[in-house]
């Protein structure tokens, strides 16, 4: 028999906290919409785990592990039996220092204990259930942001009518998996989505869940409040909401109810045609790998501290765009002279990195620490055992970027070297065979 419990707990921010996502500092001038914690638990008479997922942008690793060993002690479960995942909402606090900025720490100590209450409450109400998958597919709403230009090099962002550009550089990965679980007593009912798609529509001082807000509002409103939804973001480390027609505005208000609309659609549609998951094995695996971080050279050191001294140029206290980053304007040379100066600094030159695998049935979950690009979710797709594997990207913490071997020839936003962003290029190589290793073993 399964069993199963998921609860929603509030971690909407009090204003003025600093918010995720951007370059620049920003605080926290209104909410949109609240920001949830949601639980997922799941059990059998062989094995049990919890799905939390955090409407954040991402989790220190070091947080995720404190927060773990806080389930282990208030529960019997295990660390590779906690998968934490975050939305990754542009608009929600800042979570881990970043790029200079400085987390609130009274909201992070708030928020251990709400993820713990999240936890606690999932696990108390698990009772009887009856799990359904679906599967759909949506367009028109996620495109790759990285564009090869005449020149060979790629470019993130680029104006869309520049003439040199040739094309998106990559895959986009439109699939929507699907799974509702649904108490037997038919009173209450959680429905999981899996998708990749960067939530970055909304931009400003507002904190909001995005997208993710208005389809838990919708799904709500179509099928009671006793509805829950939890959104487990793809590989989405190389899609954003941008038309490459720039037919849609990039900041705009109505980004997120046109997106979370189209979704929403999609899942109310395909959930009419979910099969029931019979004979459900649950399982789960987690393995530490060891990864290499890149560090500044001694010219790029120089060459920082050369801009540095050259701060008084800087022509505004504007905050930087993504059109700054691709013109590499002088605020964006001062940020990464800035940000080379903190890496000259640190000394760690090898991480340890977990890789997390879950089951239900014929469905795997694959967590990966980072933004994963497409390519790499799809390879692992490809190659699963199961005829159904859902990519978690930021999962159980965030190490940057994770791009592909080739995208770091070409160049682009996601490859640059700041404290955010640190992988090296054999990183895609060990995530995807350490994936695929685990994959094999829940599947026998």
């Amino acid at each position: 028999m399964i069993k199963s419990g998921w609860s929603e707990v509030d971690i909407t921010p009090w204003l003025g906290v600093p918010l995720a996502g951007y370059f620049n500092l920003r605080k926290a001038e209104e909410v949109l919409d609240s920001l949830k914690v949601v639980s997922l638990y799941i059990e059998n008479s062989e094995n049990s785990f919890v799905i939390i997922s955090c409407d954040l942008c991402f989790l220190d690793n070091a947080f995720v592990k404190e927060v773990k060993s806080l389930l282990k002690k208030v529960s019997n479960i295990k660390e590779s039996q906690i998968m934490i995942s975050t939305t990754h909402t542009h608009t929600g606090p800042l979570t881990k220092d970043f790029f200079g900025q400085k987390i609130d720490v009274i909201y992070l100590e708030m928020l251990k204990e709400k993820i713990v209450e999240s936890f606690l409450k999932a696990q108390k109400n698990a009772s009887p259930s009856n799990i359904y998958f679906t599967e759909g597919n949506v367009e028109g709403i996620s495109f790759n942001r990285r564009y090869l230009m005449k020149d060979g090099k790629v470019i993130t962002n680029p104006k869309k009518d520049n003439p040199d550009i040739i094309g998106p550089d990559g895959p986009v990965d439109r699939s929507v998996g699907l799974i509702k679980i649904e108490r037997e007593d038919k009173e209450s009912q959680l429905i999981l989505m899996n998708f990749s798609l960067h939530l970055d529509t909304v931009g400003g001082n507002y904190v909001s869940s995005d997208f993710v807000g208005i389809i838990r509002e919708i799904l709500k409103k179509v099928y009671g409040k006793e509805t829950y939804f939890i959104y487990l973001q793809g590989a989405a480390g190389d899609i954003n909401h941008l038309d490459p027609d720039g037919r849609i505005q990039t900041y705009n208000l109505y980004n997120r109810i046109r997106i979370g609309r189209v979704l929403s659609g999609e899942i109310i549609k395909k959930l009419e045609f979910a099969e029931r998951i019979e004979n459900i094995d649950l399982k789960s695996l987690e393995k530490k790998i060891e990864i290499n971080l890149r560090f500044p050279s001694f010219d790029e050191i120089e060459e920082a501290k050369k801009i540095s001294r050259m701060k008084i140029k800087k022509t505004s206290n504007r905050n930087i765009t993504s059109e700054d980053i691709t013109s590499n304007s002088w605020e964006t040379r001062l940020f990464y002279a800035e940000e080379t100066l903190r890496l000259s600094k640190e000394r760690k030159k090898k991480d340890e990195m977990s890789i997390q695998v879950l089951r239900i049935g014929n469905i795997s979950f694959v967590g990966i620490p980072a933004e994963v690009f497409t390519e790499i979710g799809f390879e692992i797709k490809e190659k699963s055992p199961f005829p159904h594997t859902f990519i978690v990207e930021l999962a159980n913490g965030c190490f940057g970027y994770l791009p592909t071997k080739e995208a770091f020839k070409k160049g682009g936003y996601e490859t640059k070297l700041n404290s955010y962003n640190r992988l090296s290029s054999d990183t895609e190589k060990k995530v995807i065979l350490t994936s695929l290793s685990l994959l094999d073993k829940i599947y026998s």
